[in-house]
């Protein structure tokens, strides 16, 4: 059985959910480019930026988020930990 990283799974439920998605949150791989998989387009992209300031206590700077972190669950993951210090590279974001 291949290891589930709860963070990711935490963003996958919020994603499902912010989205409204009709779909199980396991169908969502970590590195699915989220183009693809749920039609990430500006408006949902906000959505999801907004979910993840509420659910980890995040002030997400526009300005600051690159392509690499927005694109997969994994990269929204690396994002979170990077900006919450859930790893040895923790910045201000």
């Amino acid at each position: 059985m291949p290891h589930v990283d709860p963070l990711e799974d935490e963003i996958r439920r919020l994603i499902v959910e912010r989205l409204e998605l009709p779909l199980d949150p396991v169908e969502l791989r970590p590195e699915a480019d989220l183009r693809d998989a749920v039609g990430l387009d500006s408006a949902a992209l906000l959505e999801i930026v907004v979910g993840l300031e509420e659910r980890f206590d995040l002030n997400v700077d526009p300005d600051e988020l690159q392509a690499a972190d927005v694109s997969s669950i994994a990269g929204l993951a690396r994002y979170v930990r990077r900006c919450t210090g859930r790893n040895e590279e923790a910045s201000e974001c």
